[in-house]
């Protein structure tokens, strides 16, 4: 993925509450979320949960699997790893995640 996409696509309050959304659907029950469920949450329609979605999976942050007649969407974390990277190679000395061994 890009690093461009990737920044382009957490340039967006309502993605970053998806994604928020999804974090905790993954620690509170180790599954995703519908399309239906996500804009609910985030108090937004179908169709505009149904754009963001496709802007994070494009851009690495999002998975998304069919079940029935739902598609499931799941965080990425490792999408976030070209952030963490390119953060560590241009501020090694204000970034502490690799230093420390994380």
């Amino acid at each position: 993925m890009s690093l461009t996409a990737v920044f382009a696509a957490l340039a967006n309050d309502e993605r970053l509450a998806i994604l928020r959304t999804l974090a905790d659907s993954a620690r509170e029950t180790g599954r995703g979320a519908s399309i239906s469920s996500l804009a609910d949450a985030v108090g937004i329609t179908r169709f505009s949960a149904s754009r963001h979605l496709r802007i994070l999976a494009t851009a690495g942050l999002v998975t998304v699997r069919r079940s029935g007649h739902a598609l499931i969407h799941r965080l990425e974390p490792a999408g976030l790893d070209i952030v963490e990277d390119w953060l560590y190679a241009h501020l090694p000395d204000v970034w502490p995640l690799q230093s420390n061994g994380s």
